[in-house]
């Protein structure tokens, strides 16, 4: 005798409900606030506007997605792991997560922590304490990220900031020099030694000084409508920042409701390659030749033509209209 049953076995519903309680629990710790100073993780952001905005209407940003707050966990269990191992080596380690403050420019941070070999001094050269912020990463920035000047002239500006924050926190305990230490998420660690550039510093501490005074006048600086940062920006379309409207007079806003499907589905596929390559090439066909376009609270579309010279024919060039779909959401282009 056969006995079918339309219940799910246990296992699947276990898994459908573990994800659906991480989801809600991810959803529940992506909270919003008001920044009270400047954020050294935050200085060398290319706009003004946002760090203004993150210190007087903070609580009108996009509270992160459920991915993007998984990620923030990672990063946060990345940085006690990394702390660990560094004692479990051997190294003597100092200050983690030690508030640091500079009131003179309102600036306000955790730096992750200070290390030296171990051996104080003892004719070794371990006398001297170092500033090491701690940096998990995707995979596929790791490949980019093995020395100083990888990450000074990254394409990814977030990766640039990285410096940025180191330096704010050498300038705040007076060192000359620290450890960036980007870890994969493969596990695997490439410390990055990081100098001092008074010549950097003084352009940090020049931007605090205009969030500063925009905060203290009670104005606020002109969205940059950079289509590149400004999708990922967790003011962008909301009531805090303009720049949406801004934007929309310079490009086209897709009111299609099947394309605004078709590129939302785009962005959830990209891992699956062949439903994705269909899509691309489909909503290809539908962009060709937009430079840019929005698809209202999905993605930021910027389209280019680019010009390829073919080597196994000589004196030819392949000709093809590029689409990029840039993400709405705020937080960290890990790709």
């Amino acid at each position: 005798m056969t006995i079918t049953t339309t219940t799910k076995p246990v296992a699947e519903r276990y898994a459908a409900r573990l994800r659906a309680d991480f989801e809600h629990m991810m959803q529940a710790r992506s909270s919003v606030t008001t920044a009270r100073w400047n954020n050294p993780s935050q200085m060398g952001h290319p706009c003004d506007r946002f760090l203004v905005l993150r210190r007087t209407k903070g609580a009108m940003q996009k509270p992160f997605p459920p991915s993007l707050q998984a990620r923030f966990l990672m990063g946060t269990e990345t940085g006690k792991l990394a702390v660990r191992m560094i004692m479990e080596m051997g190294w003597d380690v100092k200050s983690i997560e030690r508030p640091a403050e500079w009131a003179q420019y309102q600036i306000s941070g955790r730096p992750d922590l200070e290390a030296r070999p171990s051996g104080n001094g003892n004719g070794h050269g371990h006398a001297k304490y170092v500033p090491i912020e701690v940096k998990s990463v995707h995979p596929n920035l790791m490949r980019g990220v093995g020395t100083y000047q990888d990450i000074i002239h990254n394409k990814n500006w977030r990766v640039r900031n990285w410096v940025s924050q180191l330096m704010i926190y050498e300038l705040l305990d007076g060192h000359e020099e620290g450890i960036l230490l980007p870890i994969g998420l493969t596990g695997w660690w490439e410390p990055v030694a990081v100098p001092l550039d008074y010549d950097h510093a003084e352009t940090l501490l020049k931007q605090c000084e205009r969030v500063n005074a925009h905060i203290a006048a009670g104005s606020e600086p002109e969205p940059i409508c950079d289509p590149d940062v400004c999708p990922g920006c967790s003011f962008f379309q909301t009531e805090a920042c303009n720049a949406t409207l801004a934007m929309a007079a310079d490009i086209g806003v897709v009111t299609d409701e099947d394309v605004i499907t078709d590129v939302r589905r785009l962005l959830e596929l990209k891992p699956q390659a062949s439903e994705y390559e269909a899509l691309r090439k489909r909503l290809g066909q539908q962009f060709e030749g937009v430079e840019q376009a929005l698809v209202p609270d999905v993605a930021m579309i910027a389209g280019k033509w680019v010009e390829r010279n073919v080597k196994a024919a000589e004196g030819r060039t392949d000709r093809f209209f590029q689409v990029k779909y840039l993400p709405l959401q705020a937080g960290e282009d890990e790709e």
